[in-house]
């Protein structure tokens, strides 16, 4: 009996310890992997150094005003002979991603305001000569030109770095009083890092 006793609690003892070993081995299978740094097994080893934009510290310049001058058949023409540029100041290439637009002062923004029939009617195309924007197609909205190369601008002082921006446009049925200056409509532009189909 006493022997029956002892092989019992043999067994028992040999299935505990099976239990903790077992408990043990599935332990170490689903305990996560620790981070580590790759162990070099030889004599060199390799570090990758990467630089990026700050995306949130581009640093580029656009026009505070264009002032533009009505002429007698109501065309539009830029009332300055100063040059309107859109200038990076980064040391990387930017380019122009989106031109957003507001009408102001209860003009009406529109396609063609020269067959209008609308007060205060205005049609304005604004940009490089090569990728001109009607302001109309972003009134209350935006344009996307982050596929747009005549966007580009290189880096600062690398001579590719400013987009000039060329005005034409006309006005119709207008009852403002044009004796002072009245403001048509607000842009905001919208850049990233890179060439725009580029790296």
């Amino acid at each position: 009996m006493n022997g029956t006793k002892h092989e019992t609690r043999q067994a028992l003892m040999r299935r505990a310890m099976g239990a903790l070993c077992a408990v043990g081995v599935a332990g170490t299978l689903l305990a996560p992997a620790a981070a580590f740094a790759e162990v070099q097994t030889n004599t060199d080893g390799e570090t990758i150094i990467t630089v990026q934009a700050d995306t949130s510290n581009i640093a580029f310049t656009v026009p505070t005003t264009i002032p533009l001058s009505v002429q007698a058949d109501g065309s539009l023409i830029v009332a300055s002979e100063d040059e309107f540029k859109i200038t990076n100041e980064s040391p990387f290439d930017i380019h122009v991603t989106g031109m957003a637009v507001q009408s102001e002062d209860g003009w009406a923004v529109m396609a063609d305001a020269k067959n209008s029939s609308t007060e205060n009617s205005i049609s304005l195309k604004i940009g490089p000569s090569s990728s001109m924007q009607d302001i109309s197609k972003a009134n209350g909205g935006s344009i996307d030109l982050s596929s747009d190369a005549a966007w580009n601008m290189g880096y600062a002082d690398s001579g590719t770095d400013s987009i000039n921006l060329t005005c034409s446009g006309n006005v119709s049925h207008v009852t403002k009083d044009l004796q002072t200056a009245s403001k048509v409509a607000t842009i905001t532009w919208t850049v990233a890092a890179g060439q725009a189909g580029g790296e």
